[in-house]
């Protein structure tokens, strides 16, 4: 490229040198060591200016497009980044992960020698309606402006400092926090493979592991490309117009992102998702609805959040693509569907856990969800979808045809019994009181009702069984152990 500009312009290496020395206020010798190969790495103004230069830019613009590997800030510790020219599934991710639980911050030090030399940009700032702090750093005898980057200032406060003669320091901080430790691993994993950074520290603080990046590049690859501004964006997190126009493996890529940092597993199998933003709903709602998933949405008014959640239809294989294998969401939904391969960690209230209710069964050997419910004084819900999962996982059985029906049963339940059964009761009945009358009135037991019970067009509430077998000689315990079926799902232990 440097011979074909020299040609265009006329000039020899070193009087273009000279030249593009002075526009860059630079050393000649640094522009001349460029032009000659001598340097590792090209100043990206001065490959533009070369460009614009050059009479087949078109040409070497695709040519320095394939051939750029890494990107270097402009300071000896700095360390090599690798380039990314196309959008793929992990820096999806990266991005998916950000809107859901990163941060970006960047803070602004403006610096002069003497404090009456920053009075204008003072002026210039307080006129934006830019907050800063002024200080003093007696080990470089600089005086200085600190500024907060948001989204609020952030185009501005470039204008007031673009031409600025002033030392400008730009301090970039990519940061992401998740509860679990192996989401934040999966992170740094993909940051890592994508751009070759390591991350400036990832520790465990306030029941959180939090991982944080220092990278001027990483950074403005989030800003130009993808459009992030600095600051709290709880309310305007969005999918990036680059990965909503992609296809829609990668638009799953950013899903699988959001979902990881920011989704829920919930005890019955399903995804969930809360979020202030509308334009990060309807984004994943509409990644959902291509990737034929099955949801629904509800609202929390006073919590200002909408919720998307899976419904039930949808097969587990499916759900699982949304999170990163071997992560905590993803084990926790494999171990819920009965892979006892995979021990997730997750949180319950001290008094309830399947452990507890599998014990409880394991001395009981029968019950039933009202049984548990009262016992471990919780929600009825709640101990429905425990059993569930102990019944996946093939520690239980759960069905309205138990073996047999214990005093943990609740006597409300009603039963057909079986043939054998329900005819010597209502044989014994006739042979003892010769009609239906007769033993309604001893029962107190109304007639037409104990007729539905004859003919089975109804089921006996064990209560009222327990009694006629008390009342006919019959052992109820054999009874209990011949009963067809029940009108509630009653767990055995297995």
């Amino acid at each position: 490229m440097e011979r074909d500009v020299l040609e265009t312009t006329g000039n020899c290496r070193e009087s273009l040198s000279k030249k593009l020395s002075t526009h860059f206020h630079c050393s000649h010798s640094v522009i001349k060591r460029v032009l000659q190969s001598k340097s590792e790495f090209y100043p990206i103004p001065l490959i533009l200016k070369l460009l614009k230069l050059s009479k087949n830019r078109r040409k070497f613009l695709k040519k320095i497009k394939e051939n750029v590997q890494y990107l270097k800030v402009n300071s000896a510790s700095a360390k090599p980044v690798k380039a990314i020219c196309r959008l793929n599934e992990n820096l999806a991710k990266i991005l998916g992960a950000f809107m859901a639980d990163g941060s970006l911050s960047i803070q602004i030090v403006i610096a002069a020698s003497r404090l009456k030399d920053l009075e204008k940009m003072k002026s210039k700032l307080t006129k934006l309606r830019i907050r800063y702090s002024t200080g003093y750093a007696p080990s470089r005898n600089q005086y200085y402006i600190n500024i907060q980057a948001n989204k609020n200032n952030f185009k501005s406060l470039n204008k007031a400092i673009h031409f600025s003669r002033f030392l400008v320091q730009t301090h970039y901080s990519i940061e992401l926090t998740d509860e679990y430790k192996d989401n934040v691993e999966a992170f740094i994993k993909w940051i890592r493979d994508e751009f070759n950074i390591i991350p400036n520290r990832f520790k465990k603080r306030e029941n959180a592991w939090r991982v944080s990046f220092s990278n001027k590049i990483l950074a403005r690859y989030l800003i130009t490309f993808f459009e992030v501004k600095p600051g709290v964006k709880a309310c305007t997190a969005f999918e990036p117009k680059i990965i909503k126009r992609s296809n829609l493996k990668i638009r799953k890529a950013f899903a699988r992102g959001i979902l990881m940092f920011d989704g829920c597993v919930t005890f019955d199998k399903k995804i969930l998702f809360s979020v202030r933003s509308k334009d990060l709903l309807n984004s994943l709602g509409e990644i959902w609805g291509k990737d034929k998933i099955e949801f629904k949405k509800s609202k929390n008014s006073e919590r200002r959040e909408e919720t998307l959640f899976t419904t039930a239809v949808n097969k587990k294989e499916r759900l699982l693509k949304y999170f990163e294998e071997n992560t905590q969401k993803w084990k926790l939904l494999k171990w819920l569907s009965g892979d006892l391969t995979k021990t997730p960690i997750f949180q319950h209230k001290a008094s309830l856990s399947l452990k507890r209710i599998l014990s409880l069964l394991q001395k009981i050997k029968c019950c039933d969800a009202i049984f548990l419910k009262n016992y471990f004084k919780c929600g009825h819900s709640i101990i429905r979808t425990y059993l569930k999962i102990l019944k996946d996982q093939g520690k239980i059985r759960l069905s309205n045809r138990p073996d047999y029906i214990s005093k943990y049963v609740d006597e409300n339940t009603t039963v057909l019994l079986k043939s054998k059964f329900h005819n010597l009761i209502f044989k014994r009945m006739r042979e003892k009181f010769k009609k239906d009358k007769n033993f309604a009135k001893f029962s107190d037991i109304h007639k037409a009702t104990i007729s539905a019970w004859r003919t089975r067009k109804s089921r006996m509430p064990l209560y009222a069984l327990r009694k006629m077998c008390k009342i006919l000689n019959i052992d109820f315990n054999k009874v209990s152990k011949n009963t067809s079926k029940t009108d509630r799902e009653i767990a055995e232990i297995i």
